[in-house]
């Protein structure tokens, strides 16, 4: 698969512009997240996604009403899928997959 004409498998350059939502945190890039706080998951956002939008993930962390202090292997399904939503719309990503 190509986006802008270059391979996104295994292309450092491309891998910020897509990402996949279904078992996020269980790809390699993500796997580090799974026994911090989801609080530390979206301030590394900053460093791994170049158009992370940190405003969107505030105001969606405050409707979600998401408890940013649990650690993401503690999460329940909604929890983890509310985390994922969150980090797919604020990584404002050129593609997503899901």
């Amino acid at each position: 698969m190509t986006w802008n004409g270059e391979k996104i498998w295994e292309n450092r350059k491309s891998i910020r512009s897509y990402l996949f939502l279904q078992r996020t945190f269980n790809q390699p890039v993500w796997k580090w997240c799974q026994f911090i706080k989801s609080k530390r998951v979206f301030k590394k956002c900053i460093l791994l996604l170049s158009n992370w939008d940190q405003k969107m993930a505030d105001e969606l962390i405050e409707k979600f009403e998401l408890n940013t202090k649990q650690r993401i292997n503690k999460m329940s399904k909604g929890m983890l899928s509310m985390v994922t939503i969150i980090v797919a719309l604020a990584s404002k990503a050129d593609l997503l997959f899901r």
